[in-house]
């Protein structure tokens, strides 16, 4: 008789929000047992589960080191997924520079630890100078769904500097991007693997408004479609998706989200943690993802 799988999620997530209405019956009709369980519930039995499944953990970010410290213990008593090597990697967004020293197109980025000496915010701005952007966005390196993020005119120093100061004051690291505005009209693009595999796409609708943050709840509302992917797309995404593999094996999932630039398709983010899977961009993706876990119980 085959175990459990925990699907580990926030207490304000438990729906797995788009995802669940896919996934659940998706996990029925392959027979796969399953229990919906928040990651800091005390009393859960981790070593019960035959798999236990990251899914909807989105409120990490605001406790990342009780977070850790809760995979890692499931991690010495059960089979984990996404593992805790990669997990602990994609925790905080300063990867995205390991991605651009290792020849991936991401987004410009600077990060800004400290603001006394003010020589990293001063660093930061200059790079603004040569990034030729019209606006910039200001988030921290440990965020999620949107969270404390910022879309600011980037001549605007001083708006800059207290949205830095907010994180800063956080005790967390605040990150600087260009907004790439062709988002605006081209939207994101999400491309999603399963078992090292590409499994498909999704377009997603430009998030940030001017200001902010303005998020109320786990994260912003999302107008998510489906989509094709261009061959440049797909070529930035399996690039690497190839190198996730190389360096921690195939992973349950992955998501690649990349941004339009006028150099061509830009990595935004890589999730390895709790990313949406967004199975409503194509509803047959959750019986294929259910298959997958059928197999690793």
């Amino acid at each position: 008789m085959r175990q459990s799988i925990a699907l580990v999620a926030a207490r304000d997530a438990l729906d797995l929000d788009t995802d669940g209405p896919f996934l659940f019956p998706a996990l029925e009709d392959a027979s796969v047992a399953y229990e919906v369980v928040a990651w800091d519930d005390p009393s859960v039995r981790w070593n019960r589960f035959g798999a236990v499944v990251l899914r909807a953990t989105w409120d990490y970010y605001q406790r990342p080191d009780d977070f850790i410290d809760v995979i890692e213990a499931i991690a010495a008593v059960a089979t984990l997924y996404n593992p805790i090597e990669p997990i602990q990697w994609n925790i905080d967004k300063r990867y995205l520079s390991e991605l651009s020293r290792a020849g991936h197109p991401t987004v410009p980025t600077a990060f800004v630890a400290h603001l006394s000496p003010p020589t990293e915010l001063g660093a930061a701005l200059s790079r603004l100078e040569r990034w030729e952007c019209e606006e910039v966005v200001v988030k921290p390196t440990v965020s999620a769904g949107s969270n404390d993020t910022f879309r600011l005119d980037a001549p605007d120093g001083s708006a800059i500097t207290r949205a830095v100061q907010a994180i800063i004051d956080g005790d967390r690291v605040a990150m600087l991007q260009p907004y790439l505005s062709l988002v605006d009209s081209y939207g994101e693009r999400g491309c999603v693997y399963v078992n090292g595999t590409f499994d498909h796409a999704f377009a997603k609708a430009a998030l940030l408004s001017p200001g902010g943050p303005n998020i109320d709840g786990l994260f912003a509302p999302e107008n998510i479609t489906s989509t094709e992917l261009t061959d440049e797309e797909r070529s930035v995404a399996d690039g690497v998706n190839r190198w996730l593999t190389d360096r921690f094996g195939p992973l349950l999932f992955a998501r690649i989200d990349l941004l339009p630039s006028r150099d061509g398709p830009m990595i935004v983010e890589v999730e390895l943690i709790e990313p949406s899977l967004f199975f409503e961009a194509d509803p047959p993706s959750a019986a294929r993802f259910a298959a997958v876990l059928a197999e690793i119980v």
